[in-house]
C-alpha cells in the first residue's frame, strides 16, 4: 500500500520519504501481473535502498521487457488493485505497515518474534 496521499487518501503525508510510492506500486503490480516470479526480484531490489519511480521503471523493464510493461501499464488494472488495497488498509485502521490480516485478527507493524507469528497462525487455523 503506497503511503503517499497522492493515491492513498488515508496516508498521513504527501511526498517526502514516500514520494513516488504510488507510481512505484503501480509498476510493481504491473510486473507481478506480467510475471509473478519477476515481481519477487523487483521487490527485493526495491528494498535494498531508496528507489525512484524512474529507476524502478528501468529495473522493471529489464525484468519483464519494455514493451510488455508499457502495454500492462496502459490498462487501469494496477491502479484498481492499489485502490482496492488502499480501502482495505483503511478498514484495518490505516497507520503503520506492514499489516498481517487473518480471519479473526490482525497484526500491525514489524513482528519481531517468530513464535508470536506461529502462535497467531496456529490460533487462526484452529478456529476454522
Amino acid at each position: 500500500v503506497p503511503l503517499d496521499r497522492q493515491c492513498n487518501r488515508y496516508a498521513s503525508s504527501r511526498g517526502g520519504t514516500h514520494r513516488d510510492s504510488c507510481e512505484i506500486s503501480r509498476i510493481a503490480v504491473g510486473v507481478w501481473r506480467i510475471d509473478p516470479a519477476k515481481f519477487h526480484q523487483l521487490h527485493d531490489w526495491l528494498f535494498e535502498t531508496n528507489r525512484t519511480a524512474i529507476s524502478t521503471k528501468r529495473q522493471a523493464e529489464k525484468l519483464v521487457g519494455k514493451e510488455a510493461l508499457s502495454k500492462e501499464l496502459k490498462y487501469p488494472i494496477a491502479r484498481q488493485y492499489i485502490d482496492k488495497h488502499v480501502e482495505l488498509y483503511n478498514r484495518v485502521g490505516s497507520g503503520s505497515v506492514p499489516k498481517l490480516m487473518f480471519p479473526g485478527s490482525s497484526m500491525v507493524g514489524e513482528v519481531r518474534s517468530t513464535q508470536t507469528l506461529c502462535n497467531t497462525i496456529e490460533r487462526e487455523l484452529a478456529g476454522r
